[in-house]
């Protein structure tokens, strides 16, 4: 059954000092274990309708999106879990809580494909003109192929920051401390932390780098560039360049003249940053000419007209 909010179920959210996560604490509600999905939204909307209050908002309009990879069950499961959690709300609060524009799921909800080339459209202003969108979640790769600001395709792949991050670390769990420079006592004590993690492996490791992300990229750029560094850095651009390679195939399958730059972003993509020995991704670094060159070979394309990647800075 559901677990009811606040009596039988909360947001929990780790403290700076964190020592692994219990097995009360439950993650990957969205694919995982989707009947803590419910309790999860209400708390959610209920948080911020307390803030909207606070600031006297009569109404709260939400937009919600999902991975492209959903099956109709699934989609229909998080719509209605939605639904279900703004009337919860409402019963609490006078706000009026506005599902969508319009009031109707057909406007609240969208892929998170097509919400991420939304996104750097409107909020960034790029122009989708000839463009792929890679937005890199947790679990999915969401892509989007725009011509004249117009969808050509989108797709999902269950490829993304947990393979691309987390495994490597996970399968040379005892170098972890070398590559995130950490003295002997605090590599031994990650260690152990995430090994006492269970399955709550990736979610504790979210909370590590969110926490602690940029000290460790900043010991790593000022580290020297040890043989286990450099192996971790090659494995990361590997699997980017699976993703870009990916792409590649999908622009030559749909017939498409030439290569495409690429907008970067989601959660996944700030991982591109521990590629460069400066721990800072730009246009400059070599991996974005390596990613291009390998994206135009897979299509077919020339590699002399470089197609750069262009990360959002709201993904650090």
């Amino acid at each position: 059954s559901t677990p009811d909010f606040i009596t039988k179920s909360r947001v929990y959210v780790p403290s700076l000092d964190e020592r692994s996560f219990n097995d009360f604490v439950i993650s990957d509600i969205k694919w995982t274990k989707p009947k803590y999905l419910d309790a999860f939204l209400t708390a959610l909307i209920n948080m911020v309708s307390a803030h909207a209050a606070k600031n006297d908002v009569s109404e709260i309009t939400w937009k919600a999106s999902y991975p492209t990879a959903f099956a109709e069950s699934e989609v229909s499961r998080y719509k209605n879990a939605w639904e279900r959690a703004l009337k919860a709300a409402a019963r609490l609060s006078s706000i009026r809580q506005k599902l969508g524009a319009d009031g109707s799921a057909s406007s609240a909800f969208q892929t998170e494909s097509i919400a991420f080339a939304q996104y750097f459209a409107d909020e960034l202003g790029e122009q989708l003109v000839y463009t792929t969108c890679l937005d890199v979640g947790g679990g999915t790769s969401d892509i989007s192929i725009w011509k004249d600001m117009t969808l050509v395709h989108q797709l999902s792949i269950p490829f993304a920051g947990r393979d691309i991050f987390h495994q490597i670390l996970s399968r040379n769990i005892k170098r972890i401390g070398e590559v995130f420079g950490l003295s002997d006592d605090k590599s031994q004590e990650l260690v152990l932390d995430l090994k006492n993690s269970g399955d709550n492996f990736d979610a504790y490791l979210d909370s590590y780098l969110r926490l602690k992300g940029n000290l460790v990229l900043e010991r790593l750029r000022n580290a020297g560039n040890t043989e286990s560094i450099q192996r971790f850095r090659g494995l990361l651009a590997l699997a980017y360049a699976g993703l870009y390679y990916y792409i590649g195939l999908v622009l030559k399958y749909l017939n498409q003249d030439q290569a495409t730059p690429v907008y970067l972003g989601g959660n996944g993509s700030r991982f591109i940053n521990w590629i460069d020995p400066d721990g800072q991704y730009s246009e400059a670094s070599d991996i974005n000419k390596l990613l291009a060159y390998i994206l135009a070979k897979a299509g077919g394309y020339s590699t002399e007209e470089r197609r750069d990647t262009i990360r959002s800075e709201e993904h650090t």
